[in-house]
């Protein structure tokens, strides 16, 4: 019996991070769905997965639980990369800000909870979200030691 490739869900896809990471998952062999509204990534950035086999794109927003459901489907490992990036976007409309990233973020944790099944969550952030601590000392206050496995499987 041949086993099927992984399966992937890529948030943000279409962004500059997640088109490239979409390219080289698939050059490893892996099957990937990558879900963007498409409000700051560009399907331009997709084109050569979009020629692929082993590529799926969803437009859709995070924000709509069904959207979510369709693209998880049996995916072993999520790479969340959606978000708003724009710093100015949290101070002048916070409301949004939000929504962009903490609602969109709740609603796909929910979802893989929801499913019950092992999935692997890779979360990423980038500078804006440590806009706050320009000017404190850029060394970690605390290392993290433990991993959390199972998380979202009821194992701790």
């Amino acid at each position: 019996m041949i086993e099927s490739p992984q399966r992937v869900l890529i948030t943000g896809a279409a962004g500059f991070i997640g088109s490239h990471l979409t390219d080289r998952l698939l050059e490893r062999g892996l099957e990937v769905i990558g879900i963007d509204d498409l409000s700051s990534g560009s399907r331009a950035n997709l084109a050569s997965a979009l020629r692929k086999p082993r590529f799926r794109f969803v437009e859709g927003d995070l924000l709509d639980p069904g959207a979510i459901r369709q693209v998880l489907g049996k995916c072993a490992s999520v790479f969340h990369l959606a978000a708003d990036p724009e710093v100015r976007v949290g101070v002048e409309n916070p409301d949004s800000h939000y929504r962009q990233n903490l609602q969109a973020t709740y609603n796909l944790l929910e979802a893989i909870r929801k499913r019950n099944t092992p999935t692997r969550l890779v979360f990423t952030s980038t500078c804006p979200c440590n806009s706050l601590q320009v000017h404190q000392s850029m060394e970690p206050a605390h290392s993290v030691t433990k991993t959390y496995t199972g998380a979202f499987s009821g194992n701790s």
